[in-house]
């Protein structure tokens, strides 16, 4: 039986590879293994045969002439589930149910998907009984039954919410994250109905429908809000967003001059969902669907991060993202008077700064303060106390070898010269009432100076290193990396106090260009730490542009109000004005305001 997990585990890795004969072979190769046991009615056998099933299913989805292939294991699956528990006889129908829809018979196949349904509800079996009902909603979906699909969608992520993060997610192979591809899409669909519905009542019944067409716009909205909370818990694998959420005040209607965009990524189209400052909700769509998103995002990225020691043209895909993201929201923004952008970006957007967006020559940073959030309901509005900072600066300019990435992988961490420099320039500009320096910034110093002083606002100058795996994700202090639990347990004593860390500043961060689960590490590290805001970048840049850029956010911080996203773009419009090589957006760009902007 080891055996035949072992031949069943392969098999999957060979579907994802991409290798349907060695797929097939390992999947009959565990077949017989189990033939061979004489264990065929127990509940260890069942569930192999039942997982071969699911795994010959995925095959024919992906190889379509292995149609017959998967027929066959999910007979002998539904043989073997014959007079078994409920749940065992819920996964048996539920699989006839996906044999039926791949060979396009809807009618038998949505049958199937509610006598599984039905199955699952009597083995009180929630963790089955959502992907049931996410089958049933597509269906309907599928055939304009929206009011029946949406309800059942409903259903699915309810029942989805109460089990996230018992369900594994996880490619046993690689370690990765399969929740995007897995479960998210309960969400999306299910907020792709629900604008779909909302346009289409706009524009049947202009002026009559605005009631419903906003609760429809609401509900989307907290669709999305909820699949951005449970990527945070699967990022960093604990309900830390959840937790957090619990003790902040949820935000119905951003500040005065503020808007919050969520651009909702789906195959065919860009859905842009804004709350505007008046506290009502508009939508727009794009043209372009995620894979298009995607490429831009992609182009843009490599033009101006000098990854590969070069920087591109970024004027094409910067304005093609402009046309596709802020264009068709234009009007809105316009005749609300917004002075502050705040965006929610969804998957490859998290990796790019959208402040650099082109209309024309002009920067989105140069029309409006930029902020970037994981959800509303993650966020704290309360704005930043500037007559009563107290700050903590903590830098690292020495070289560091050896420190481990990944799993059997180290790197040289350069010397970063410019940070006694920055430290010098923030004596004078807010003057820090405590400074830890290479030898003296250790883990332990920073926990001591953390649970003696109520400190409001942390900077730590030294490398940041964000990848989709939170394990090898950290900031570097003098004796070791600071993975993101230790950083929570350091900094994160502050949540229990009347006055949380209000900034946690990270000049010198980098994250993967390609991994959009390495951005969620960045914007999740206020939320993990407790704190209500960071201010930190996308890659590391020169320290000169550091220097300037960190030392006029803080000198124009402490002005009479100007927020934390204002303050900002102040600092990068300095350099976009300088108009020599530091108004290229390599220098400007990747500093972000992430959460709380005020």
């Amino acid at each position: 039986r080891t055996a035949a997990r072992a031949l069943i585990n392969a098999g999957r890795a060979e579907v994802r590879l991409g290798r349907a004969d060695a797929a097939l072979a390992a999947l009959d190769a565990a077949e017989g293994e189990l033939d061979a046991s004489g264990a065929a009615g127990d509940d260890a056998s069942i569930l192999d045969r039942l997982t071969i099933a699911a795994v010959a299913l995925e095959a024919a989805q992906k190889w379509p002439d292995r149609l017959e292939r998967a027929y066959d294991a999910v007979r002998r699956a539904s043989t073997a589930a014959d007079g078994a528990g409920a749940r065992d006889r819920s996964w048996a129908l539920g699989l006839e149910g996906e044999l039926y829809a791949a060979a396009g018979r809807e009618e038998e196949a949505l049958t199937l998907y509610r006598r599984a349904a039905l199955a699952a509800e009597a083995a009180a079996a929630p963790e089955v009984l959502y992907r049931w009902q996410w089958r049933v909603g597509r269906i309907l979906a599928g055939r304009g039954q929206t009011e029946e699909a949406i309800a059942a969608y409903r259903s699915a992520a309810a029942n989805l919410d109460t089990v996230r993060l018992d369900l594994p997610a996880f490619d046993p192979q690689t370690g990765r994250s399969l929740f995007r591809e897995t479960l998210g899409p309960v969400f999306t669909e299910l907020a792709d109905l629900l604008l779909e519905r909302a346009d289409g009542e706009a524009a049947s019944r202009p002026g009559e429908s605005r009631e419903s067409a906003q609760a429809d716009l609401i509900e989307a909205r907290g669709t999305v809000e909820r699949l951005k909370t449970i990527e945070l818990e699967d990022y960093f694998r604990d309900d830390c967003a959840a937790d957090l959420s619990a003790r902040v005040r949820p935000i119905d209607q951003p500040e005065p001059g503020t808007a919050v965009l969520y651009p909702v990524l789906l195959e065919d189209r860009t859905e842009l969902v804004v709350s505007l400052p008046d506290g009502s909700l508009t939508s727009a769509s794009s043209d372009a669907g995620s894979s298009r998103i995607t490429l831009l995002a992609q182009q843009l990225r490599a033009a101006i991060d000098g990854a590969d020691g070069t920087l591109g043209d970024f004027a094409p895909p910067a304005r093609a993202l402009y046309d596709e993201l802020i264009r068709p929201i234009e009007p809105a923004l316009l005749a609300q008077n917004v002075q502050t952008l705040v965006f929610i970006p969804d998957g490859v957007l998290r990796n790019i700064p959208l402040s650099v967006l082109l209309d024309g020559d002009t920067f989105l940073v140069q029309r409006f303060a930029v902020a970037t959030g994981i959800g509303l309901s993650l966020l704290d509005t309360s704005p930043i106390q500037r007559d009563n900072l107290n700050i903590l600066v903590a830098g690292l300019s020495e070289e560091r070898q050896d420190v481990p990435i990944g799993p059997g992988r180290t790197e040289t961490f350069d010397a970063l010269p410019g940070v006694e420099t920055e430290l010098r320039a923030l004596e004078s500009a807010v003057a820090p009432e405590v400074e830890l320096m290479n030898a003296g910034f250790t883990a332990e110093a920073l926990r001591e100076e953390l649970t003696e002083t109520p400190f409001n606002v942390v900077h730590l100058a030294t490398h940041g290193w964000f990848t989709g795996d939170p394990d090898y994700s950290f900031v570097l202090a003098y004796d070791e990396p600071l993975k993101m639990n230790e950083l929570e347990e350091i900094i994160g004593i502050s949540r229990f106090r009347d006055q949380p860390i209000e900034l946690l500043t990270l000049s010198a961060c980098q994250t993967a260009a390609g991994d959009d689960r390495s951005a969620l590490g960045l914007a999740g590290v206020a939320v993990k730490v407790g704190a209500r805001s960071a201010f930190a970048t996308l890659w590391n840049i020169a320290d000169e542009s550091t220097v300037e850029v960190v030392t006029s956010f803080y000198d124009n911080l402490v002005q009479p109000g100007v927020n934390k996203a204002e303050a900002l773009r102040r600092a990068q419009l300095e350099l976009i004005a300088s108009g020599g090589q530091l108004a290229h957006p390599y220098f400007w760009s990747p500093y972000l305001i992430i959460g709380n902007w005020l």
